[in-house]
């Protein structure tokens, strides 16, 4: 068994396109990891269709340089522990919060009574005037502003079920 040569993926990519591609698609760009084919999509965005990308995205993806690369950028941002589970678990709080917000008065109704349900099973629906451990860096603003749709919501479902 072949020992992982961790400095394959150090050096940049030839080509300035394939470089952004996997910056894209590992998130090492600053934002969040994009698939394949909205990677290729801003790697090269005069591409005509997005049939088109998303070939060009699973051959580009699978080229052994470009996938060492994404493999160098992903154990990069691991190390800086910009993917730590403290960061994963605020993205989640995040979508569930982003869920409840947007379909809260929808008759997607349910899918927040589901959010805010799991939510509430985490321990964000008792927040107090200090806000929730666990959100991140202005998150806790939104788990509070959240707070009283979860109630209502919580407190609604109840009643229909009595």
């Amino acid at each position: 068994m072949r020992e992982r040569d961790d400095t394959r993926g150090a050096e940049p990519l030839k080509k300035r396109q394939w470089e952004a591609f996997a910056a894209a698609a590992t998130g090492y760009d600053g934002g969040d990891p994009k698939t394949a084919t909205d990677a290729y999509l801003a790697a090269y965005p005069s591409t005509r269709s997005r049939d088109a990308a998303r070939a060009n995205a699973a051959r580009l993806a699978a080229r052994p340089d470009v996938a060492a690369r994404c493999a160098w950028m992903r154990r990069q941002l691991a190390e800086k522990g910009l993917m730590d589970a403290h960061a994963i678990r605020a993205r989640i709080v995040k979508l569930r919060l982003d869920v409840i917000d947007k379909t809260a008065n929808t008759c997607h109704k349910k899918l927040a009574l589901e959010a805010a349900r799991d939510l509430d099973r985490m321990g964000y629906a008792d927040v107090g005037p200090g806000g929730a451990e666990g959100v991140g860096p202005g998150g806790s603003g939104a788990v509070e502003s959240v707070t009283i749709n979860i109630r209502k919501l919580l407190a609604g479902e109840a009643r229909r079920d009595d």
